[in-house]
């Protein structure tokens, strides 16, 4: 039914991947967003963005010395 209205939501600590044409345009952040699938937008996938954060605190803590 989204597709329908051309709506989409992208669930909290979840990213979504944006296609167009089948050809990688973005990674959409958590929230309602619009993707007008008669110009070519679709959803191609989602991405978990849990494991991001915990990579970059990993990093952050080899960075700065306590």
């Amino acid at each position: 039914m989204g597709n329908l209205f051309c709506c989409i939501q992208a669930e909290q600590s979840t990213g979504v991947i944006k296609e167009r044409f089948g050809k990688f345009e973005e990674v959409i952040e958590p929230g309602f967003h619009c993707l007008p699938w008669i110009l070519g937008h679709q959803t191609a996938g989602h991405l978990s963005l849990r494991a991001m954060s915990s990579s970059v605190l990993l990093h952050l803590f080899n960075i700065v010395p306590w």
